[in-house]
């Protein structure tokens, strides 16, 4: 799947979580802090980081943590709202029971 995907497939994520208000189409990453908190809330490590050195793919976001029992997720983007849309549609599969 490409990472132009993963912000549709947020959306998804946010309706099984009831987090209604969430708007696909919109733009600005406060519509995906509901979703981070909860990850962070069950145990999650979340980490993203912003490149000024790289070209491309200057964003990267990983989650891991205890709750992940030794996987990790993990990609570089060329936007930061992909980045997390990725982490949290597979972190949603692997805790939540996400399928799209």
């Amino acid at each position: 799947m490409h990472k132009e995907d993963y912000r549709s497939l947020v959306a998804k994520v946010a309706v099984m979580n009831r987090m209604l208000s969430f708007q696909a189409e919109e733009a600005g990453l406060d519509r995906f802090l509901p979703l981070l908190e909860r990850m962070r809330a069950e145990g999650a490590v979340l980490f993203m980081k912003l490149d000024g050195g790289r070209r491309g793919r200057p964003y990267t976001a990983w989650v891991s943590g205890r709750v992940l029992k030794g996987e990790f997720f993990r990609t570089d983007s060329g936007s930061m709202e992909d980045a997390l849309a990725y982490i949290i549609v597979h972190y949603a599969r692997s805790q939540w029971g996400f399928a799209e």
